[in-house]
């Protein structure tokens, strides 16, 4: 059996009588993706492995019988066992997205979660396994922008220095100590000693000028973090001088940003097979699945789990996995809801349909996109208002919606349709989309929906190309103040593809003098001067504050997110109950 079989048994539940039903073969087309001659060949090859028997139709498009020999409940349960026992997890998980009942589908994830969550193997291994909702796009440090994959980086590499968030201060990482001349032009970095690479080379800083010229030699969206440098030397194995072309206090802050983790010079980049010198080494990717393994030699602190394997299945299917521990049948949970993971907002592209450039459409808008009746609508908690790119910042709007009408009449909008693109990669992202649509219709907004699949798709040009407004998110790093930087530095993100070039301009401007600026109050007044250019031309709609909802074993110890709402892979261990 394979997951065609179990596609095909899919496709024919709700049609089977007594394990009998028949079908079309055009019907399998769509299904398996094969040409009319390989799908015979392949129903021929089930019937010979005793499947089912298999009686074709006379004539063409006439309707074939099959007569299965077992019940699908059954097949599942020995393919999930089968896979369990070989450890062929990527089998098992593709079975969540058939179109089956749900009582059934709880069978197979009961037999999931002896294998996912927080385990120990007869080596003594604590290994995780975890399931993420979508394939993971690039890992290559010039070309990341996504809050997932800038995680996963951080897992393989370091920078040269680090930024922590408590403190608010940068602290060292893989240099020691470092000094700057008086105009914040001449920055020296001293290297540790024993700095191990995964290929157990010792880093130098020939890897830091490799890493540094590899972004400036070629076009990317992150190339905002060294356009300043004009030179770099190397006048030692262990110092190195980066000069910069105009004075910038906050570079400092720009090397603690995980895309300029350092490379090793001597190795082509693979993002296949990442080497780094972070506290685990990816001992291999595919598309089911991403598997790290502890780096013993890791300078720093030796990660408690040994092993963190990532699996791909659909969103739509795995929601409720929790962290569980193997073995374990007393179950006391531990709830963990108030995790910040960003805000989420309406962009509008202003290089496509002339009625986002009316301010007066933008307000209408921003009246229609109300947070408190999507969530009543969607029967949901209400949520965390958002205004502002920061929680503590945000505050309750009253909307009048009355005022709708009449900013439509003067923007000359007649329901001409728009293209509102929305993110796939969560259920509830789908829903608002689609209540942004039914709520829009009611006063004579016409959006069409658009879904960007994946994440390498959203990179891609097609969003400026076809998208009239955009719902979206954004995600922090632990430094707040650098992710709004780079949320309009990045081009990349949709601020520097969707806002027109004078409002960009300002706020690039603002940024430049904000860099500038020694005083955090003073920065602080900068970037609340951005938000309110923002707000009072209607440029983005913010929408809500997002809390991630986690679940985990009371024995899983060490739990701690980072400001991306995931867990901190190095700190997580298990407390094992003693035998008795």
């Amino acid at each position: 059996m394979d997951l065609d079989y179990f596609h095909l048994r899919a496709l024919l539940f709700s049609r089977e009588r007594e394990n009998k039903a028949s079908l079309r073969l055009s019907e399998l087309e769509p299904v398996w993706n094969y040409t009319n001659k390989t799908i015979k060949r392949k129903l021929n090859k089930y019937q010979e492995e005793g499947l089912f028997e298999y009686f074709p139709g006379n004539g063409r498009g006439n309707q074939s019988l099959i007569c299965f020999k077992s019940e699908l409940q059954d097949d599942l349960k020995k393919m999930v066992k089968t896979s369990i026992q070989k450890g062929k997890y990527e089998n098992i998980l593709p079975l969540l997205d058939l179109n089956i009942p749900k009582s059934w589908l709880r069978l197979v994830t009961n037999d999931l979660l002896k294998v996912f969550g927080l385990q120990s193997n007869e080596k003594d291994q604590e290994i995780l396994r975890s399931i993420i909702s979508r394939t993971i796009s690039t890992l290559d440090p010039l070309f990341t922008s996504i809050a997932m994959e800038s995680f996963l980086i951080q897992q393989f590499s370091d920078t040269l220095v680090t930024y922590d968030s408590e403190s608010m201060t940068v602290k060292p990482c893989i240099a020691h100590n470092w000094r700057v001349n008086e105009d914040y032009t001449d920055w020296t970095f001293y290297l540790r000693k024993g700095v191990n690479f995964h290929h157990q080379r010792t880093l130098t800083s020939q890897d830091v000028l490799f890493t540094l010229n590899r972004f400036a030699a070629e076009n990317n969206p992150n190339e905002w973090l060294v356009a300043d440098i004009e030179d770099i030397d190397c006048p030692s194995p262990f110092v190195v001088t980066i000069r910069l072309k105009k004075s910038n206090p906050f570079f400092l802050r720009y090397l603690c940003k995980g895309n300029l983790a350092i490379l090793p010079a001597d190795v082509p980049f693979n993002e296949f097979h990442w080497i780094g010198t972070g506290p685990f080494k990816m001992k291999n990717r595919t598309e089911e699945s991403l598997v790290l393994e502890a780096f013993d030699q890791y300078f720093l602190e030796r990660p408690l789990l040994d092993r963190v394997e990532f699996w791909h299945v659909n969103d739509m299917a795995h929601r409720g996995f929790n962290l569980e521990v193997a073995g374990e049948k007393e179950i006391e949970y531990i709830e963990n809801n108030e995790i910040p993971v960003g805000f989420t907002f309406l962009a509008f592209n202003f290089h496509r349909n002339p009625f986002v450039r009316q301010i007066s459409f933008r307000k209408a808008m921003y009246l229609i996109l109300d947070s408190e009746k999507m969530h009543r609508d969607l029967h949901r908690e209400p949520p965390q208002h958002a205004s502002s790119f920061f929680a503590w910042k945000s505050k309750y709007e009253e909307k009048h919606v009355e005022e709708i009408q009449s900013l439509l009449k003067d923007s000359e909008y007649n329901g001409e349709e728009l293209t509102l693109v929305g993110l796939i990669n969560k259920r509830e992202k789908i829903e608002e989309t689609e209540w942004l649509a039914r709520e829009a219709a009611v006063y004579g907004v016409n959006l069409k929906i658009s879904h960007v699949q994946t994440f390498d798709e959203f990179y891609s040009k097609k969003i400026e190309q076809e998208a009239d407004m955009m719902m979206n998110g954004e995600v922090p790093s632990p430094d707040y103040e650098l992710s709004f930087l780079e949320a309009f530095y990045n081009k990349a993100l949709i601020f520097q593809r969707f806002l027109k070039e004078d409002d960009l301009a300002y706020i690039v401007a603002q940024l430049n003098n904000m860099c500038l600026e020694p005083s955090f109050s003073k920065r602080d007044q900068i970037r609340d001067e951005i938000e309110d250019y923002l707000r009072s031309q209607h440029a983005i709609i913010f929408i809500k504050h997002s809390t991630k909802q986690q679940f985990f074993h009371s024995m899983i110890k060490g739990f701690v997110h980072d400001s991306y709402g995931y867990m901190d892979l190095r700190k997580i261990w298990i407390e094992k109950t003693p035998n008795k």
